[in-house]
């Protein structure tokens, strides 16, 4: 016999709270003399400030930001991860992230990625991120806390996935939004306005083509 069969499971279901902290650093004069002698010389530090940031709303703004300005997401977002960034490490975990979205929980549509995209990307994205449980006088609760832009990120992939969450992308052939979440109903589009602008445009089109059918006419 197996030693998990002698294993004792037990499901527990609790709540799942993901807390992401911007940590920007702001360079200050030490002292206020020094300074005024001679600005250039004088000594300084860092003083930190913790800035809480809503992780599925930076995830957005994350997989639609132009790679070319990738700097200005590490000064808005803060901390990406512990190694070095660049344009194109930003732009691969882009489309990493939304290869994850689109694919969901379903492994067999993962083996792909082995061949497209850094291993150690994919190892990252999938590994489980440290959790800590917090016990107050209401109810227990699990929680993940980060300071890291990206692990906020993967953190709410993974929380995403783990409800059984599917995303696709807007039906809107120009829409620039990220995959959205597609709910109970089957949601073709990310948002009111793009269903409508769809909407729109089809029904342009066959007043267009007969118009166009009509100068063609002799």
């Amino acid at each position: 016999m197996h030693k998990s069969q002698n294993m004792s499971q037990r499901r527990i279901t609790l709540p799942v709270t993901l807390e992401f902290y911007k940590v920007p650093a702001n360079r200050v004069q030490v002292s206020l003399n020094p300074y005024l002698r001679d600005p250039d010389s004088a000594p300084s530090q860092f003083i930190h400030e913790n800035v809480r940031l809503d992780p599925w709303g930076l995830r957005d703004k994350f997989l639609t930001w132009p790679p070319e300005d990738w700097e200005r997401f590490m000064l808005m977002a803060g901390s990406f991860s512990t190694s070095g960034l660049s344009k194109q490490e930003f732009t691969e975990w882009q489309e990493l992230m939304r290869e994850v979205l689109l694919r969901g929980t379903n492994k067999n549509k993962w083996r792909g990625f082995r061949g497209r995209f850094d291993p150690r990307k994919v190892a990252k994205l999938l590994a489980p991120l440290p959790m800590e449980f917090k016990w107050d006088e209401k109810a227990p609760s699990a929680r993940i806390v980060t300071m890291r832009s990206l692990n906020a990120m993967i953190a709410t992939i993974q929380l995403d996935l783990f409800q059984g969450a599917e995303f696709r992308v807007c039906a809107r052939h120009d829409c620039t939004e990220p995959p959205f979440r597609v709910g109970r109903r089957e949601k073709q589009y990310c948002c009111p306005e793009c269903a409508h602008l769809a909407a729109v445009r089809r029904s342009r089109t066959p007043k267009t083509e007969k118009r166009k059918s009509h100068k063609g006419k002799p």
